[in-house]
């Protein structure tokens, strides 16, 4: 894409928290909601804290922005949470920890993310992928085929992105399943575009033991697929915004209403 094909893009340097709070700019995770399922299901999802997800975070950070990670996570030591006096040791201190702007993780999942960035580290190719550029940078567009857009890279390089994914299993035929599954061609295709790069890889990076890495570079064939999945997900959402009447399942073979299969 050459520079006056770009959209005009504003880069800003925010936390993760104020940039997912910018709601009227369109995430590649509504693209990929809508996509998978519809603008229906979106709208009424309920986003929930999970273990999960704080674990993801706090890996993403200590990978990508360790200098952060004593400012923004607190390892809990141990309680036995059986007794009265072990959970209302466990409860205070969380309590203080979350007073001072700290989340809480386990010492099992800090030292399975430790062994997981060690893993990262010590592979010439997932680490050096992760040189020269910069983690977590925000950017918006007022106008991407109609609609306000945001992307936040977990690593942008000169002429590449970067996306950190914790996985169960980092093979190529189990790793394929997940970009299946998750829709992250979507992902792929939706951050190239609008930021007007041509590569974009996937760092994959197992929960277990031995914490095996892999990066994965996506075809011009899977961010294609992604752009097109991607791009009737933006002209779903407009007519939601058009029409304030979110849609349902969405086929090919719809037509008033009916799907036929």
């Amino acid at each position: 894409m050459s520079d006056s094909e770009k959209p005009n893009i504003r880069r800003a340097i925010d936390s993760n928290e104020f940039y997912h709070s910018q709601k009227e700019y369109v995430s590649s995770s509504t693209l990929k909601s809508v996509a998978k399922r519809s603008v229906f299901h979106h709208i009424n999802s309920e986003m929930k804290e999970s273990e999960a997800l704080l674990v993801g975070s706090a890996f993403h950070t200590l990978v990508l922005e360790p200098h952060l990670f004593d400012e923004e996570f607190f390892v809990m030591q141990k309680f036995d949470r059986r007794t009265k006096s072990g959970k209302a040791k466990a409860h205070a201190l969380e309590s203080e920890m979350i007073a001072q702007g700290k989340k809480c993780i386990t010492q099992p999942n800090y030292d399975m993310i430790v062994n997981m960035r060690n893993s990262i580290m010590n592979n010439p190719v997932c680490s050096n992928i992760l040189t020269g550029g910069e983690p977590e940078v925000s950017f918006y567009v007022e106008d991407f085929h109609g609609i306000k857009v945001r992307v936040r890279p977990d690593y942008l390089g000169k002429d590449y992105i970067v996306d950190l994914k914790s996985c169960q299993d980092a093979s190529p035929k189990s790793f394929l399943g997940d970009i299946y599954k998750y829709g992250w061609k979507i992902q792929a295709a939706f951050y190239a575009d609008v930021l007007g790069m041509d590569k974009f890889y996937f760092l994959a990076s197992e929960k277990k033991g031995p914490y095996a890495c892999q990066l994965y570079l996506m075809s011009e064939k899977s961010i294609e697929e992604g752009r097109q999945q991607y791009l009737r997900a933006i002209e779903l959402w407009k007519e939601y915004l058009e029409t304030g009447e979110p849609s349902y399942y969405h086929h090919p073979t719809l037509e008033n209403g009916v799907i036929t299969l």
